[in-house]
């Protein structure tokens, strides 16, 4: 049989063994008798143990200097626009703009910390209907200042009133997540463009079987580089990044797959 991890208390203190039974068949193939083997696994377990701690305070380190690099950029972006709006000369129309940014930075600080709290709480999704299209549509609405002015967003929702259920914070994240990644791919020039379709399946994908029904896909493209085939695995796993140290949290992917999981969808990919 398979074997069991077991902990004894010896003289020397106490020790973990990997204990089976193994049957000794006979000339005839029946079994003759049982032997019972131990093997001391003591050290191998510290070791894995060690690995795993040295693991966690590297992801750690990585979650803490990504969050700090995005955090400080808002601060940044508050500072520029209130030194702005000292100036006594300043017309209204950028006056009014100065102060949305203001506005809008702190709703990005908040979320922010939203995300960070899912991740590390695991706070339960508040599903609701909402129309899939509007939300595309208002979500490409916020994205456009943070992906910068050379990169053109196309926005294409088929049909009209595609509806789902799902907690809609989180999928506004999971879309904004996905689009900050493309902007990165894209070194600033180039084009994204998010769609809002009707399908027929969810493709069997990740140990999931097919699912027949009426579902609606939400595609997020773009123009850039791409992702190397042998990271293609990798993406989604939680501190997971390919961007320079604090450039990235490695946080983004894993939260919109899990909100997908959770939702009952699923996220393809396809690279070239």
């Amino acid at each position: 049989s398979a074997g069991t991890d077991l902990m004894l208390h010896l003289p020397g203190g106490g020790r973990y063994f990997d204990f089976a039974m193994r049957p000794i068949l006979d000339q005839h193939g029946a079994v003759s008798a049982v032997l019972a083997e131990a093997v001391d696994i003591t050290e191998r377990r510290a070791g894995e143990e060690a690995l795993r701690q040295s693991q966690k305070v590297e992801a750690g380190g990585q979650l803490t200097g990504g969050v700090a690099h995005d955090y400080n950029n808002l601060p940044t972006i508050i500072r520029s626009a209130t030194d702005f709006l000292r100036r006594r000369d300043l017309p209204e129309d950028r006056h009014r703009r100065y102060v949305d940014a203001i506005s809008e930075t702190v709703d990005r600080a908040s979320k922010l910390i939203g995300q960070l709290l899912a991740f590390a709480r695991r706070q339960p999704l508040k599903p609701q209907t909402f129309n899939v299209g509007e939300q595309v549509e208002s979500i490409a609405q916020l994205i456009r200042p943070l992906v910068g002015g050379g990169i053109q967003i196309r926005v294409g929702v088929e049909g009209g009133g595609y509806f789902a259920v799902a907690d809609v914070g989180q999928f506004e994240t999971a879309i904004i997540n996905l689009a900050v990644n493309a902007r990165d791919a894209m070194s600033g020039k180039g084009e994204l463009a998010i769609k809002v379709v009707k399908v027929l399946e969810i493709p069997p994908l990740r140990g999931q079987p097919r699912r027949p029904g009426e579902f609606v896909a939400v595609s997020v493209s773009d123009t850039g580089i791409g992702v190397p085939a042998n990271n293609l695995d990798m993406i989604f796993e939680p501190f997971f990044t390919t961007k320079e140290v604090g450039k990235g949290t490695g946080l983004g992917l894993a939260l919109a797959i899990g909100f997908s999981k959770q939702s009952g969808g699923v996220i393809v990919v396809r690279s070239t």
